[in-house]
């Protein structure tokens, strides 16, 4: 059976307003070991990121360890919640036309009809998904 892992960035330099280029803080570099160590010891065979360089660079570690290529695809990348130039000030009271606010739903509502059915069609995870670790 296949397992897909799904690993978010490590902290991120909130200076730096180009979504794609946000690097990681001090913090965050350090805090992207800690993949190995939750990986450690499970069969990885593919290292997927957004192309996003806080993404790339909290997994390219890990890749390296097991001699993978971190594999970079668009369809990772965050949500757009302003155009390229715009920068949101206060973004966790950033309310987009669902209503839900990002602390309603790190209380557990649902973003999307499309989370509570699964990620995708033949995804089995119902939302919300198991509380990983925050880096």
């Amino acid at each position: 059976m296949q397992r897909v892992y799904w690993i978010r960035h490590a902290e991120s330099d909130h200076s730096v307003h180009n979504d794609a280029l946000r690097p990681l803080t001090a913090r965050g570099l350090e805090g992207r070991h800690r993949v190995e160590g939750y990986l450690a010891g499970r069969a990885v065979g593919a290292v997927l990121s957004s192309p996003y360089r806080r993404a790339y660079d909290t997994v390219q570690p890990f890749a390296a360890s097991r001699g993978l290529q971190v594999l970079c695809d668009d369809r990772f990348r965050e949500r757009r919640v302003a155009g390229e130039r715009e920068w949101i000030e206060d973004f966790f009271d950033f309310s987009p036309a669902s209503g839900l606010t990002f602390p309603t739903t790190c209380q557990g509502e649902s973003p999307s009809p499309r989370w509570r059915s699964g990620w995708w069609p033949g995804c089995k995870t119902p939302w919300p998904p198991t509380p990983g670790r925050i880096w």
